[in-house]
């Protein structure tokens, strides 16, 4: 009889074991699958924007990745550096500028926070994308200086009060912002440098 209550013990003990192994080991916090490593995509989507991005990720070297979005008319794309941190379940990156023609007039970035963490890494978030078909904004700032200057002539005296006003202008650029959802497609780390098929950037 003590056979019999003992085996199914040492089953279950084995078992509830294993699965408790398996939820909380390998898959728990992505560090034995290669740390996050491999390449991320995702959209973007905003008022009158939308876009893709894509970019590798490696622990042990910069990423390298690349963008565009079509804004208001406007076609924009560059160079994306990103960066994923599977222990706060993060992923962020940065629009920066296109490295086939030296410069480019939009920018942005997002940080977005996993959804679904490995094997399947999923990502919601938000962002900001700059561009020309943002509004610039001057805002008008005076300051006004008085000097006076006082004078005798023949006994007379004389009081000249002269003001001068400084005015300036603070430019300021409104920025879009717009949503990302994106996964890792692949545990291999994407290599994504300039398209040679890319010559320039478009708008009305």
């Amino acid at each position: 009889m003590r056979k019999r209550l003992l085996l199914p013990a040492i089953i279950s003990l084995a078992f509830g074991s294993s699965a408790w192994a398996l939820s909380g080991g390998p898959f728990g916090n992505n560090e034995v699958i290669n740390g996050g490593e491999g390449t991320y995509q995702g959209v973007l989507s905003g008022e009158n924007l939308i876009g893709v991005m894509v970019f590798g990720y490696s622990r042990t070297s910069v990423s390298t990745g690349r963008w565009a979005v079509f804004h208001e008319g406007f076609a924009r794309f560059g160079d994306l550096q990103g960066i994923v941190d599977t222990v706060d379940g993060t992923v962020a990156g940065v629009l920066g500028a296109d490295s086939i023609t030296g410069s480019n007039d939009a920018s942005g970035g997002f940080s977005a926070d996993m959804t679904s963490k490995a094997p399947i890494i999923l990502f919601e978030g938000d962002g900001l994308f700059v561009s020309p078909a943002n509004l610039l904004v001057s805002t008008a700032a005076s300051n006004a200086v008085t000097t006076t200057d006082t004078s005798v002539v023949g006994g007379t005296t004389t009081t000249t009060t002269t003001t001068v006003t400084d005015t300036s202008s603070i430019a300021t650029v409104e920025q879009t912002p717009f949503t990302i959802r994106g996964s890792r497609s692949s545990n291999i780390v994407g290599s994504f440098g300039a398209a040679a098929a890319v010559t320039g950037t478009t708008g009305p």
